[in-house]
């Protein structure tokens, strides 16, 4: 049991040795211009090895993500907003804070290489980072604190997407324009819209 044990640490260290010089790499150079060589290399192991847990240079995009849900599943329940809407935005906050941390050349890699791929993955609801998400809409809306004229998918959709575009300008933007403060103007004028009490005044007044 014990040799079971020591082997399965020594892979997960392996494998995480691969993905921590693919991301050091990256804060450097874009994904399209770093070879599996360079990754082994970094990593101090054999192309083998790399391949072993890899097919293509490209998969290790996806295993990138999982650590990302990872991260956010632990924290999911440590969210101290009030209400939900507060839960939304801090999580969503957190996100842009991640990216940040991560600098513009890791990000614009990631977002390269997720644009680019062929995974149904980076929409999944099953996964953590979306999966998470999600709940924290459907509670809004069992509380009645979000409107429910659309469905909870469709208003989580919206959120990712408006939250990975204060991301993609903080880019495009070479970091001039914060991605913090867009996510939260953002994604706050997104909530609002969706407030019942304030769509329940604008129907009263319609219907007068």
């Amino acid at each position: 049991m014990r040799n079971e044990h020591a082997h399965g640490v020594q892979v997960s260290d392996t494998k995480n040795k691969i993905l921590d010089s693919c991301l050091s790499l990256m804060s450097r150079r874009s994904l399209k211009e770093i070879r599996i060589s360079d990754i082994c290399a970094e990593a101090g192991v054999t192309t083998g090895a790399f391949y072993h847990y890899f097919s293509k240079k490209s998969d290790i995009i996806p295993e990138l993500y999982c650590r990302i849900d990872r991260a956010f599943t632990a924290f999911y329940p440590k969210l101290r907003g009030s209400s939900c809407r507060e839960k939304i935005s801090e999580y969503l906050l957190r996100h842009a804070k991640f990216a940040e941390s991560c600098g513009l050349q890791q990000t614009r890699s990631v977002y390269f290489e997720q644009l680019d791929s062929q995974y149904g993955f980076f929409g999944d609801f099953k996964r953590g980072f979306a999966h998470h998400l999600l709940e924290l809409v459907e509670e809004g809306q069992a509380k009645g604190e979000l409107s429910d004229e659309k469905s909870a998918q469709e208003i989580a959709t919206a959120l990712m997407s408006i939250e990975r575009g204060a991301v993609y300008s903080w880019c495009l933007t070479e970091g001039e324009l914060s991605a913090k403060a867009l996510s939260q103007k953002l994604v706050g004028a997104y909530l609002g819209s969706l407030d019942c009490v304030a769509q329940g005044v604008e129907r009263g007044k319609e219907s007068v």
